[in-house]
């Protein structure tokens, strides 16, 4: 339990700096601190959020979709293992919503 919470602690560390990095201009620092986090699979939606913004913004589509679908995953995954979570099917929805306005704007950028 300690090592789950301390990486808890290292995952929500990396969003606010990235936060902080975003704010300051640096957002390529911030992102790499985003990425971070979807390796290890952070199950909150700030990250994912954030990257598909980012992304979208520099026009690499395939890469917003990427990070959402990589949310969705890890929302169906812990609505299918009973989290009670009430937060998890909206944003799920919200990511799956962008998924198709992104292909559908963008069909380049679809990826399997």
């Amino acid at each position: 339990m300690k090592v789950a919470s301390r990486l808890l602690d290292v995952m929500v560390d990396r969003n606010l700096n990235g936060k902080t990095l975003e704010a300051a201009g640096e957002v390529d620092k911030a992102i790499a601190l985003y990425e971070e986090n979807v390796l290890d699979l952070f199950d909150g939606d700030h990250p994912y959020n954030r990257l598909r913004v980012i992304y979208t913004k520099r026009k690499q589509f395939a890469e917003a979709i990427r990070v959402c679908r990589i949310f969705v995953k890890i929302a169906d995954m812990l609505i299918e293992e009973g989290s009670g979570r009430s937060d998890l099917n909206p944003k799920r929805d919200k990511f799956i919503s962008c998924i198709e306005k992104l292909e559908k704007s963008h069909p380049e950028a679809q990826n399997d």
